[in-house]
């Protein structure tokens, strides 16, 4: 059974107009983007000594990652350019792949027990499975829509190139 309602996405026309429009919405998102990739949630110099740091980090990340995922779903959703919303995809999976390798690299606490620091990093370990999981499905969305629609770019190649090293872990 398929829905009326749905709209085959090769059959949008797409404009220089709508390009623009999109390009304009995503160049405002990638302010969050570039924000959050540059936070590393665990610096052993200053976290070591107030763990609060990371917790702060984390929030900080999760504020600019909400931020950014807002406009590139409206792009996604709304704009009718092939080009930037699969550009929006691969660039929430570079989201998700930051911060499966950020919540990877983050130390257990000073002063916990052998079992406390064990569960401290299966917790951890498993956090970041599931963002890498996500990173993961994001970047075979980019690469099938991007093949489908005959788009490409330096952020859908990067974001294919990030495919190939996750499919070879």
């Amino acid at each position: 059974k398929s829905d009326a309602s749905a709209v085959d996405p090769k059959t949008i026309v797409q404009t220089p107009e709508k390009d623009a429009a999109a390009k304009k919405l995503f160049m405002q998102a990638d302010l969050s983007y570039d924000i959050m990739m540059r936070i590393k949630l665990y610096d052993p110099t200053t976290d070591d000594l107030n763990r609060d740091n990371v917790e702060k980090k984390i929030n900080l990340m999760q504020d600019e990652f909400g931020k950014a995922v807002k406009i590139y779903n409206q792009i996604i959703n709304e704009s009718e350019s092939h080009l930037w919303s699969v550009s929006s995809m691969a660039r929430m999976g570079m989201m998700m792949q930051h911060f499966g390798e950020e919540y990877a690299n983050i130390k257990p606490p000073k002063g916990l027990s052998k079992e406390e620091t064990a569960a401290y990093q299966s917790k951890m370990q498993s956090i970041s499975e599931k963002f890498m999981e996500n990173a993961l499905n994001l970047y075979m969305g980019v690469h099938y829509a991007s093949a489908d629609l005959k788009v490409n770019n330096d952020i859908i190649a990067d974001a294919e190139k990030r495919l190939a090293a996750l499919q070879k872990k």
